[in-house]
């Protein structure tokens, strides 16, 4: 839905589309008026594509938020998986190197999450607790702990800025919002199962392209006209 705010994607919205019955809206148009018609079905067509592009954000609780001054934050969603690597034989001339890969190394990864990068955000909560990437390391540990468990439910995102808010089924928000103005950064990427990852800038632009394809190779597309 496009609102005055930005355009909105609602877990109801994603409940729907599974089924094949979009929710659409009754547009009152003017005597004569077919053109504002055909723009409507447009934008329509276009926004439940991009629900599609998201609909892991609504499939699960988020879970392992994790908070770095220099990469940002993120959230785990999905069934976790252990990625074990094996151990490797190296010709570092470094001891340290080569016992790290002499050894068997096991990692927790989810299999879809979501990635706030080169953008300014805040968290709040049903309770009213809220804190943002200013603030101080054990307010954001308190916070974003608290925040672990609940479900996106509603997301929407400000055309021209890429200004995103995630909204949660128990009172939590997370707003994101690039540094100022201009520029091209990416203001976050959701990682995908099947190995795609969905991408918003902060000139409102998205992207839909494979992890190991290069960024500047993506082709960036409005995500409103």
């Amino acid at each position: 839905m496009r609102s005055k705010r930005g355009v909105v994607f609602t877990q109801v919205d994603c409940q729907n589309d599974r089924h094949r019955r979009p929710v659409l809206r009754r547009v009152m148009l003017p005597r004569g008026g077919h053109g504002k018609c055909r723009f409507y079905r447009r934008q329509d067509q276009r926004r439940f594509r991009l629900l599609k592009l998201i609909r892991p954000l609504f499939d699960s609780p988020c879970w392992r938020i994790r908070d770095h001054p220099q990469l940002g934050l993120d959230l785990s969603f999905g069934l976790p998986y252990l990625d074990v690597r094996e151990p490797q034989e190296t010709e570092s001339r470094y001891e340290r190197v080569r016992s790290l890969f002499a050894r068997r190394r096991v990692t927790v990864r989810a299999s879809c999450w979501l990635w706030i990068q080169c953008a300014l955000w805040t968290v709040s909560l049903g309770d009213g607790s809220k804190v943002s990437c200013n603030g101080s390391a054990k307010r954001r540990r308190i916070v974003l702990e608290n925040l672990e468990g609940e479900k996106i439910i509603r997301v929407r995102i400000e055309p021209n800025s890429g200004q995103t808010r995630f909204e949660f089924d128990l009172g939590g928000t997370l707003a994101v919002r690039r540094f100022g103005r201009g520029g091209g950064d990416t203001l976050w990427t959701l990682y995908k199962p099947n190995g795609y990852c969905f991408s918003v800038r902060s000139d409102g632009r998205y992207s839909h392209a494979h992890s190991s394809k290069p960024e500047s190779e993506a082709v960036w597309l409005p995500v409103a006209e």
